[in-house]
């Protein structure tokens, strides 16, 4: 297997910040480093794996994403079940999240999706991947896929993912243009309406979560506006785009994400192979909920028989550099069809004013006003 400490081309892992063996926050975890982003808005990423046990074959790869106000650390008990059973879990705080670098709650899901780049790169391209994202990470997921559809994965799960808001938190399009505006401001944070007692049945977790210095319910204007106006660029539109391998499933009783765009979600899109199931009395965070020991057997068995016949992700760096190329040669065409657009209605608009001039009768009296202009021009030059 290749190893996670060897340097690409696009991740290096950094001599500062650095965390020690003895200082290693997730005994459980085998690998506990930070990485530099493929995007430099933060300087660097705190990424965990979890290898499975010397006796145990490791069968797949599972990246899992989290969602707001959170981080990969609320992840460690399911990272922990998978890889005792033979899959190799990859966790990482996305920007701005947990112990990442970058300005608090500041990033977007654009930015975000370029995490799970980076992410993907400690992946053993000898294994089937598969990659899973909760809430605002199951949103950022999407983005992923829809901007990659040429990928090797195996499967993508989808956790109480962000399609659309819950029906009574939806905001109407004034309020959406307000938090647009606000997206001019990106410092300026507000308060996320997150009840604590909302996200799951287990009390224990709920404290969990109130006494976690890195679940903060703030959010910067830049964030917010990118969590309301993200999921109407992918969700419907996207969903014909979509056709990797999926398993969705929710919460019945989620006041956060709605339940039923999860439903929209898994009849448009254009995958062959997708599950859905609905969670009966289960809240928003599945994998803190009650009933999380169904959950993960239940995702455990989904993966598996995938695992047997995907094919490995491969070499995701090389991937990378041909998307890069890709990218920049699109960005270079839209460059100068922007630039032909331009001139072309800078000429029609010269046409335009000779036109009028000309109907006019006073299209003579502009030229000789253009001649004494550049006439006056190279006096001054001369004088000059």
């Amino acid at each position: 297997m290749t190893s996670t400490a060897s340097q690409s081309s696009h991740v290096r892992l950094m001599d500062q910040p650095t965390l020690k063996p003895h200082a290693k926050r997730v005994e459980a975890a085998s690998v506990e480093i930070y990485l530099n982003p493929r995007v430099q808005s933060a300087r660097y990423l705190l990424y965990r794996r979890f290898d499975p046990p010397q006796d145990v074959a490791t069968v797949a790869s599972l990246c899992v994403f989290h969602g707001f106000a959170e981080h990969s650390g609320r992840y460690v008990d399911m990272a922990v079940y998978f890889s005792q059973r033979g899959v190799q879990v990859h966790l990482v705080d996305f920007r701005g999240c947990g112990m990442s670098g970058g300005v608090r709650n500041q990033g977007t899901i654009r930015e975000f999706a370029r995490d799970i780049e980076t992410c993907l790169q400690q992946v053993d391209p000898a294994l089937p991947c598969f990659i899973m994202g909760h809430s605002m990470g199951g949103l950022t997921v999407l983005r992923f896929c829809i901007d990659h559809p040429n990928l090797h994965l195996a499967g993508v799960i989808f956790s109480s993912a962000l399609f659309r808001l819950h029906p009574h938190r939806q905001k109407g399009y004034f309020k959406r243009m307000l938090v647009w505006f606000g997206s001019f401001v990106p410092e300026l944070f507000v308060m996320a309406d997150v009840d604590p007692l909302g996200l799951t049945r287990d009390t224990e977790e709920v404290m969990k979560i109130l006494n976690d210095r890195f679940c903060l319910p703030l959010m910067s204007m830049k964030l917010a506006c990118s969590m309301v106006w993200e999921p109407y660029s992918v969700y419907p539109s996207g969903c014909h785009r979509f056709h990797y391998p999926c398993f969705v499933f929710h919460g019945e009783e989620d006041q956060l994400t709605d339940p039923g765009a999860s439903c929209g979600f898994y009849k448009t899109c254009a995958s062959e192979d997708k599950t859905l199931h609905l969670f009966k009395g289960a809240m928003h965070e599945l994998h803190s909920d009650i009933n999380r020991d169904e959950m993960h057997d239940m995702v455990l068995k989904w993966m598996l028989p995938r695992a047997e016949r995907a094919k490995p992700l491969g070499a995701f760096d090389e991937y990378l550099e041909a998307y890069d190329k890709r990218q920049r040669q699109r960005h270079r065409r839209l460059r100068d069809i922007r630039t032909r657009i331009f001139m072309a209605l800078v000429f029609a608009l010269v046409a335009w004013l000779v036109l009028k001039l000309w109907s006019r009768g006073s299209f003579g009296s502009f030229m000789n006003l253009l001649s004494v202009f550049a006439l006056s021009s190279g006096i001054e030059s001369e004088r000059s």
